[in-house]
């Protein structure tokens, strides 16, 4: 996949509608896919469970998110912020953020609670709990192998990194059915793991690529670009 200048060089000036998050995550973890490996996932398409299909190979690839539900709430109040027509509907934002732990700047930024090795490891293992109930259901869809990508829209941290692939295993050691690899897509790159050969490869994904895929993922959203474009080649 090649990042054109047009996507590199993309600015908006209006905020993305919440709407359409999950849909513009789902179009960035997929151009990510392609972007870093290339041949692998030429076939590969955005769908319904599982998310992203490879038909010509019978390869799924279900996506999770590991925010959690008070993060979640926490990003749309702070973007309400912005769209809010009454200070009272702005206070009433900023008393929420507040009360999940984030902090109002007087710049009009938001400060995160502070993190630790341990949060994101709940994080990450919470989000990939919850998707190994949905293995029956896809297995029946005649996949051979099937995966899941976990979008962490963090930087994480090195214990992670190290480690994660220990806690996933383990997550599902107990499953009748499990996972044959996982990525982990965060804000700096990629970690895949497969379960049934033990490789493990991080690729790094520059702050300008990543950028350019995000704004890939909105415009697909959007409907800038559509799925037959030839970007997705």
């Amino acid at each position: 996949m090649e990042l054109t200048d047009a996507i590199r060089n993309k600015h908006f000036d209006y905020i993305l509608d919440t709407h359409l998050w999950k849909t513009s995550n789902e179009y960035t973890a997929l151009a990510a896919l392609k972007f870093c490996y290339g041949e692998k996932y030429k076939d590969l398409i955005k769908a319904e469970a599982p998310d992203f299909q490879d038909l010509k190979n019978t390869v799924a690839i279900e996506m999770t998110d590991s925010v959690t539900p008070t993060d979640a709430q926490t990003a749309g109040d702070f973007t309400r912020i912005g769209l809010a027509k009454t200070e009272e509907e702005k206070l009433k934002r900023r008393k929420k953020i507040e009360k999940n732990g984030a902090k109002m700047l007087m710049n009009g930024m938001m400060t995160w609670p502070i993190r630790d090795p341990k949060t994101e490891q709940r994080e990450i293992l919470l989000a990939f709990s919850k998707k190994l109930k949905k293995l029956p259901e896809y297995h029946k869809r005649g996949f051979e192998k099937i995966g899941l990508l976990i979008y962490h829209e963090k930087p994480p941290f090195d214990e992670t990194l190290q480690e994660c692939d220990k806690w996933l295993t383990e997550a599902q050691s107990a499953s009748d059915m499990k996972y044959d690899f996982v990525y982990l897509f965060h804000i700096e790159g990629i970690l895949f793991y497969d379960f049934c050969s033990g490789e493990k490869t991080h690729v790094v994904i520059s702050p300008e690529d990543r950028y350019a895929l995000g704004n890939l993922g909105r415009m697909a959203a959007e409907g800038e670009i559509k799925d037959d474009d030839p970007i997705w080649d």
